[in-house]
């Protein structure tokens, strides 16, 4: 991708990513040796709808960017939501930007340390309190579940750290002039408008509709995942 000087557009309606793209941190003189280890990235989520989405940010992961354990370069994280004008709670702007502290070294690695035991965690207690495995009491199930929710809640927070760790996020509410100045250097508010309008229409209430009929996690819609039709 750096060689061909391309970004990857990924599939369509995904809460984590919807183009990637690639950054180098080494010499851009024409005699300089390239080195495949100062690659790093950006990724970028784009959205159309009227609500701002308020778990855009924390949904937009680092995937596809190596990442060092020990001394991890920075990426980009890049939210655009063309379709609400809603200001930022935070910054009571429709631009948001954050930076993360600089890691020390080995940092990163303990943030993944932590969320790999953290999944284990929650793994051992799932399959401890799968129906195959446990006759518990009614009383013991419910402590159970409780005791799952909280694992769960332990791997978002540790994957959450882990994701953030040494990351540049730039949070964009609108589509008009006023956060994209570049338009109207150009003169080409209109245009790109139309162009807005005719390639990105809003969902229709059907859209919606079907969007919520996909199954939710959990061992109801576990076997899924292996069905396959001929």
């Amino acid at each position: 991708m750096w060689a061909r000087k391309t970004i990857l557009q990924c599939c369509h309606n995904q809460s984590s990513l919807d183009l990637f793209g690639v950054v180098y941190f080494g010499s851009m003189e024409p005699d300089a040796i390239f080195y495949p280890h100062l690659l790093s990235g950006w990724v970028i989520q784009i959205k159309l709808k009227e609500a701002a989405d308020t778990n855009a940010e924390r949904n937009l992961r680092p995937l596809g960017i190596p990442r060092h354990l020990d001394q991890p370069l920075p990426y980009l994280a890049l939210v655009m939501e063309l379709g609400t004008e809603t200001a930022h709670q935070g910054t009571h702007s429709k631009l948001k930007s954050t930076a993360s502290e600089i890691p020390s070294e080995g940092h990163f690695r303990k943030l993944t340390d932590d969320f790999a035991q953290a999944l284990q965690d929650l793994v051992r207690a799932q399959e401890s309190a799968s129906p195959e495995r446990t006759s518990a009491s009614k009383q013991q199930k419910s402590t159970s579940k409780k005791r799952i929710e909280q694992l769960k809640a332990k791997v978002e927070e540790k994957r959450l750290a882990m994701d953030f760790c040494n990351r540049y996020s730039i949070s964009v509410r609108g589509a008009s002039p006023d956060v994209y100045g570049i338009l109207k250097e150009a003169d080409i508010v209109e245009q790109f408008a139309n162009l807005l309008r005719v390639t990105m229409p809003s969902p229709t209430p059907e859209d919606k509709a079907i969007q919520h009929m996909r199954p939710h996690d959990g061992a109801n819609a576990d076997w899924m995942r292996d069905y396959a039709t001929t």
